[in-house]
């Protein structure tokens, strides 16, 4: 087994990659016997995800100083820039739940997203019980088939869809709009004190639309340009808007 060890604030753990049951934790962060450490920081990166294990096994409500850690870990990798790309999805369980809604099982279970924790609910999910109508929305669902020889490689997003639109924009307007839209956010959600982005409120508005020209520069425009136009031409219907929001041309495409 691989592991690092990393300290955050005076608390030291143990960074594992994959699952980790709670016998195994308390195993490891026995300090006479074990690797030794205050807990067990389990990553999983395909999609992210982290489980914090405390050094007797059990589950903390929260732990400050292994975010810490896991940030850290995640910026040494490249991965703390990565949110929205195709490897940030859950792209088997999407694909599970696609398949159950579309052979017309009865209450599918989706999965909850809380923008005030900026992750997703453990405890709540939405039941989907056969809708007329559904829409999925997301940056990469119309991605082509991976370089996987895996049997849910041979399965895309987009196999499930009978319609998909492509909204389409200059670079320079989204751009916009995502200022804009961080600017007013500042002023409303991100002021609530429970919201993970609640730094972002209280911080000097030259410094926070700084920050926010940079997640653009640096991680939203890369995915633009790397996964999300590329995937344009797949879909059905492209709507082109104009700087005002209208709609300025659209192209239906013949299959």
């Amino acid at each position: 087994m691989k592991f690092e060890k990393w300290q955050g604030l005076g608390n030291d753990f143990i960074l594992v990659e994959g699952e980790m049951s709670p016998a195994q934790a308390a195993a490891l962060c026995d300090r006479r016997r074990g690797i030794g450490g205050d807990g067990v920081l389990s990553i999983e990166t395909s999609p992210p995800r982290m489980v914090v294990l405390n050094a007797d096994g059990s589950r903390p409500e929260m732990c400050g100083n292994g975010l810490r850690c896991v940030a850290g870990w995640l910026a040494e990798r490249g991965l703390a820039k990565r949110k929205g790309f195709p490897e940030s999805y859950d792209t088997k369980a999407l694909l599970g739940f696609l398949a159950a809604v579309k052979s017309g099982q009865r209450h599918v279970a989706a999965p909850l997203y809380s923008h005030v924790e900026y992750d997703v609910l453990a405890d709540k999910t939405l039941d989907v019980d056969q809708p007329d109508v559904l829409i999925v929305e997301g940056l990469n669902v119309l991605q082509p088939n991976p370089s996987s020889g895996s049997p849910d490689a041979r399965r895309v997003v987009s196999d499930y869809f009978d319609f998909s639109i492509y909204v389409h924009a200059e670079e320079s307007l989204v751009k916009q709009w995502f200022l804009d839209r961080f600017a007013v956010l500042r002023q409303t959600a991100f002021t609530d004190e429970q919201s993970y982005f609640r730094r972002y409120a209280t911080m000097d508005e030259a410094d926070a639309m700084a920050f926010a020209d940079s997640v653009w520069d640096e991680i939203n425009a890369v995915n633009l340009v790397e996964n999300i136009l590329p995937t344009r031409e797949r879909a059905n219907l492209i709507l082109c808007k104009h700087n005002d929001h209208s709609v300025e041309w659209v192209d239906l495409r013949k299959r």
